[in-house]
């Protein structure tokens, strides 16, 4: 522990920090203007002042005998270690972030969260309409607004119940009729009544009935054992898509590109972007291209609408899952995707510059959803000086003040990466890539800057990763990747199969991940309840105060219940779906799964904040009074920091 206590710190000087800077994680720290806080806290997944529970569940935890094994249940409903639940205004696949005594998160597909960190409740929630923020007049966003509302989340996803595929699957005769008649009767005419409501000129009976005919005629072929052909037969989602054509005529025909259609569906969704904070503000970002930002009372101050790279096609779009970053003054926009990354002033969201994502001969592959990270760098030719530069997924180094491109690192020997990428310690930055078709080497550079010029060293190489889908943590001389451990500066490398995994984190010495969630019998695969109808989320730990000799600890640690997420648009139309317990999958109907996130954890004290797909839970002794941070300002004050 003394080893990693005593590199802190001197992360903390190369960093431009004082010794008297609390360390991130601590029950004092509060974020400022010149250390921020967001994805994966700093980018590291390092919370060196904070602490945790040994272990932590929401009921007894039992194990019960389900093939291909046993599986983790819950005996009673008595909790540990669990200081309060919230279950959130949406679902979400993202990570919390806590700024003095409040928590704030994002939810699908557009609201930004506050609540109340000493007890869950929800103090404030706000959407950020696209439509309205692209410069649609106020009346009309509001009626697109609602128009997407209604086709993404109470119509089902027809269409894909017609063919299997990682995020589909074809439906029985039986259970497309059971999902059909639904919302046949009573679901279509409730939501026939509310389209005429706020469209009256759409020529929504019409339509209305040209769905019926189509479901009814594929309904009809399924139980007579025809295949749907591929091109042609009727078309299911025609109700859907003439939604999306009446938000384009409304929109009018200057109007931008608005994403319409759910990245990846409910398994990805439009929220994933981490907020992050000044400790002043808190700023968001969301896929259909909004950034906005908020005081910590939740009064809007500015928000901005930046078309995204993928356009009006973002059913695979994912450039927008990278999460906006802050260095004093200026926040890194993502949504220029792979082709640009725009510097904000923090205070009015004009945009101050444009610098390329890509280096100059870098090439593709992947998702490009890899994490960007600001690191900051020592002027060697300037004592005393220090610089945040922006070191992108795709090579380049960019300086934050002002844009221009300092110098760039060799991406093109390493691929594109479809998991969260760049972690760094100090001056040492890791670069990882992993995407479905393949994945390339790790590698580590040791950047160094002198006046208008980055050189970018690369010191070692080693093995790419397993399983690119996880979070990365950098410790002071260290980098935890599953199954390895690296020494920073000489690349030794000590594999340590079985521990870390998904939403790796590292609180004071304890490395905690969030279990595999696929193909085993514990917990919830991608868009599947457990055989119970419960999601469970599974974590483990392991002590790491030497990190390449880690030992696992010894308490359970698990949460989840058979509590569906909030999906309101459903709920409030197509309520008699949302009831229905085997109603949900990859693409279509409700989540179904627990965690889907490279991070779903941020540290504070002696408490641990978890973002579930439906639930902020605060983990800690119960027992233990909770302490505000020195820093937090008085309820319904601005900071002056």
């Amino acid at each position: 522990m003394g080893m990693l206590r005593a590199s802190a710190l001197w992360t903390l000087c190369m960093a431009g920090m004082t010794a008297t800077e609390l360390p991130l994680g601590d029950k004092d720290f509060y974020p400022s203007r010149d250390h921020p806080v967001g994805y994966r806290g700093d980018g590291n997944g390092y919370f060196p002042g904070a602490t945790l529970v040994s272990e932590f569940w929401e009921g007894t935890p039992k194990q019960v005998e389900r093939p291909p094994g046993t599986a983790w249940d819950f005996g009673d409903a008595t909790s540990r270690n669990i200081a309060w639940k919230t279950k959130l205004p949406s679902w979400a696949n993202s990570q919390p972030i806590v700024v003095g005594t409040r928590i704030f998160c994002t939810g699908e597909p557009d609201w930004l969260i506050c609540c109340d960190a000493r007890t869950g409740a929800v103090l404030w929630a706000e959407r950020q309409n696209a439509w309205a923020l692209a410069g649609v007049a106020k009346p009309t966003a509001a009626t697109t607004h609602r128009l997407f509302d209604i086709a993404r989340e109470a119509i089902p996803y027809f269409g894909e119940m017609l063919y299997s595929s990682t995020m589909t699957c074809v439906l029985p005769a039986e259970r497309f009729t059971e999902i059909m008649r639904l919302f046949l009767d009573p679901i279509l005419p409730r939501i026939l009544t509310e389209l005429k409501r706020i469209d009256p000129a759409g020529g929504w009976d019409d339509l209305a009935a040209k769905q019926v005919a189509n479901l009814t005629e594929y309904a009809a072929m399924l139980a007579a054992g025809q295949v749907m052909p591929k091109h042609g037969g009727p078309d299911l989602d025609l109700l859907r898509s003439a939604i999306a054509k009446r938000i384009a005529a409304l929109s009018g025909p200057n109007a931008p590109a608005i994403p319409f259609e759910t990245p990846w569906y409910n398994l990805v969704g439009f929220a994933m972007s981490v907020p992050v904070s000044d400790g002043r503000h808190v700023f968001a970002s969301f896929g259909q291209g909004q950034t906005v930002c908020y005081t910590l009372d939740g009064q809007r101050i500015w928000g901005a609408f930046f078309e995204q790279n993928g356009g009006k096609d973002s059913s695979h779009c994912t450039e927008h899952i990278q999460s906006p970053l802050l260095a004093g003054e200026v926040l890194i926009d993502m949504h220029g995707g792979i082709k640009k990354l725009r510097g904000l002033a923090a205070a009015t969201g004009t945009v101050l510059w444009e610098a390329p994502t890509k280096c100059t001969g870098g090439r593709g592959g992947g998702y490009y959803i890899g994490s960007h990270a600001i690191m900051h760098l020592r002027d060697e030719g300037q004592a005393g000086t220090i610089e945040p530069v922006v070191v992108t997924t795709l090579g380049n180094i960019i300086r934050v003040r002002d844009g221009k491109i300092l110098g760039f690192y060799a991406y093109d020997t390493l691929g594109a990466s479809g998991g969260p990428s760049i972690a760094y310690s100090a001056d040492v930055m890791y670069r990882a890539c992993f995407w479905d078709g393949g994945s390339g080497p790790l590698n580590a550079f040791r950047l160094s800057l002198s006046g208008e010029s980055v050189r970018a060293e690369k010191i070692w190489e080693g093995p790419g990763p397993k399983n690119g889908y996880q979070g990365r943590v950098a410790l002071p001389g260290y980098f935890l990747i599953s199954p390895s451990v690296y020494e920073s500066t000489s690349g030794t490398r000590t594999e340590v199969r079985g521990y870390g995994g998904v939403s790796d984190l590292v609180v004071g010495s304890t490395w905690i991940w969030s279990e595999d969630n696929s193909h085993n019998a514990n917990a919830s695969d991608w868009g599947f309840r457990r055989w119970d109808g419960k999601a469970l989320a599974i974590f483990h730990a392991a002590e790491v105060s030497r990190p390449a000799s880690p030992h696992a600890t010894n308490g359970l640690m698990i949460i989840g219940d058979a509590d569906f997420p909030n999906v309101p648009a459903m709920q409030e139309l197509a309520q008699e779906l949302y009831a229905l317990p085997t109603y949900g999958y990859h693409a279509w109907g409700k989540p179904m799964h627990s965690v889907h996130a490279d991070n779903c954890f941020f540290a504070q004290g002696d408490r641990l904040y978890i973002r579930t797909v439906s639930s902020l839970y605060c983990i800690a002794d119960p027992a233990r009074p909770y302490h505000a941070p020195a820093g937090t300002p008085v309820e319904g004050r601005t900071p002056s920091r």
